[in-house]
């Protein structure tokens, strides 16, 4: 209802689907290794995560855009299986897709340094003032309404963009209330005056 009559999108999920089938039409059924399927994930979104962020791709977007290539690797099978026979669930395969663009995310952000050792309030805070900074500065990615606001002390973004990148870190919003103060539509990233009792 929010764009009828408009050109307006708050979210779009593009997901393009065809069998594995051999040069003849027929159906490929193989079995991944689930050690293979790891090892070629760090490069993957080495290609893409550097691309993605010199086109203003960033934040949330740049998170989720990553998916499509890194299921690339995982969907290549009809199953990937562990050296114990278990079959990997694609949810498993996500969380180190998650994990995977945090790292060289914050590794972008922070050159020659390592990120690794961050905890989650700092990995959303880095994240979170990176979308807003290449917003402000011109970025072509969708979270181009975050601001800091004079009503709110802190750094605003809207709720789905902020929600989206907090998914992509494995953090969730509403267990950091420290941290995050959510208002209608608005998330907003506490400056460090309202955060310095829990500080």
């Amino acid at each position: 209802t929010q764009a009828a009559g408009a050109a307006s999108l708050q979210s779009s999920v593009h997901i393009c689907c065809r069998p594995r089938e051999d040069k003849d039409g027929n159906v490929i059924e193989n079995i991944g290794d689930w050690r293979d399927v790891i090892s070629e994930l760090p490069a993957r979104i080495a290609d893409w995560l550097p691309r993605l962020a010199s086109e203003g791709v960033v934040g949330a977007d740049a998170i989720f855009a990553c998916l499509g290539p890194a299921l690339e690797i995982f969907s290549r099978y009809s199953s990937v299986e562990k050296a114990s026979g278990e079959v990997v669930p694609l949810r498993e395969y996500l969380e180190q897709v998650w994990a995977e663009v945090a790292r060289q995310a914050l590794n972008m952000i922070f050159e020659g340094a390592d990120a690794s050792g961050f905890d989650e309030d700092a990995r959303l805070t880095a994240m979170w003032l990176w979308t807003l900074r290449t917003a402000i500065n011109g970025g072509n990615g969708s979270e181009g309404n975050g601001s800091m606001t004079k009503s709110l002390p802190g750094y605003g973004l809207e709720y789905d963009a902020a929600r989206k990148i907090a998914q992509g870190l494995g953090v969730h919003l509403e267990n950091l209330s420290h941290l995050v103060e959510i208002k209608g539509d608005t998330a907003m990233l506490l400056s460090t005056a309202p955060r310095a009792k829990y500080l």
